[in-house]
């Protein structure tokens, strides 16, 4: 193979690129990764608004059979409609709802935790005023007065009526039973989570007569583990699933200075984080 060999001229011009700059000689310097950032998917007070395919479904069929029902109930016509879909925490949820609010705690066998429909007291009044054959009048302040007998039979009555189209709406995705646990009116009260976990709110507008009034349907929404590959991650689009390793419910073990001592239930008490001990570890097992 015969070498190239530069004339006199070319060498000439290649000197004088180097003397004047106009060939670069040194070596470019390496460009500086970007930083990265942490983020902590638990720590954001919003981390998705909008449309969930699956949940649209199914809440889509929620109002449908519950529209039937409130206007069969209240022989009135009654618009039921999805004013927002969100993941926050629980705690921002609770700090929307006036007290008094009606707040129906129920669980949703087979599925793990439990659940919260609430409406505020300006709902419950409008309800029992057309209930009870009224034209729709308001009270003018509703905070700070106690739910009447007649009003909270009425809230446990339109409640169940409410869980029972939820069921319906249920069943084409996963079979469940929803149940009732109990009812409060303070929110303080109503913390089936803790008010740093996430939980998603799907907040409807219900429209009757000349009134627009809101009501709440809120899940808890849990995250645990996984290991997944970069290459994984970076190939993500919109639709995949990540299996977590935990559900809500799952044992999990207690440590004290690296050793395990309980297993237990993660749970809420009194507002609070709390471990529910299942059975106590003893040395060897």
């Amino acid at each position: 193979m015969s070498e190239k060999i530069l004339s006199q001229d070319e060498i000439d011009a290649l000197l004088k690129g180097v003397a004047t700059g106009v060939v670069e000689t040194a070596p470019k310097e390496a460009e500086a990764p970007e930083a990265v950032t942490a983020f902590n998917f638990s720590g954001q007070d919003r981390v998705v608004r909008g449309r969930m395919a699956a949940l649209d479904i199914i809440h889509d069929r929620f109002i449908k059979f519950l529209t039937a029902t409130f206007t069969h109930a209240l022989h009135r016509s009654i618009d039921i409609r999805i004013h927002s879909t969100e993941i926050v925490k629980f705690g921002t949820v609770m700090n929307r709802l006036p007290l008094p609010s009606s707040l129906i705690i129920f669980k949703m066998d087979p599925l793990r935790g439990n659940a919260l429909l609430a409406m505020d007291a300006a709902l419950v009044y409008l309800l029992t005023d057309y209930y009870y054959g009224g034209v729709g009048q308001e009270p003018v302040k509703p905070e700070g007065r106690d739910f009447t007998p007649i009003q909270l039979r009425l809230i446990r009555n339109f409640g169940g009526l409410a869980l029972q189209d939820l069921e319906k709406a249920w069943k084409g995705a996963h079979a469940i039973k929803a149940e009732v646990l109990r009812l409060e009116s303070n929110p303080q009260f109503a913390m089936v989570i803790t008010a740093r976990e996430l939980a998603l709110a799907v907040t409807l507008q219900l429209e009757i007569g000349n009134s627009t009034k809101e009501f709440l349907l809120c899940y808890p929404y849990e995250l645990g583990q996984a290991t997944i590959h970069v290459e994984d991650l970076m190939g993500f689009a919109t639709g995949d699933v990540v299996l977590l390793d935990k559900s809500y419910g799952d044992q999990v073990v207690a440590s004290i200075e690296g050793i395990s001592k309980f297993r237990g239930l993660l749970g809420v008490a009194k507002g609070q984080q709390a471990l529910q001990v299942v059975s106590v570890i003893k040395s060897g097992d």
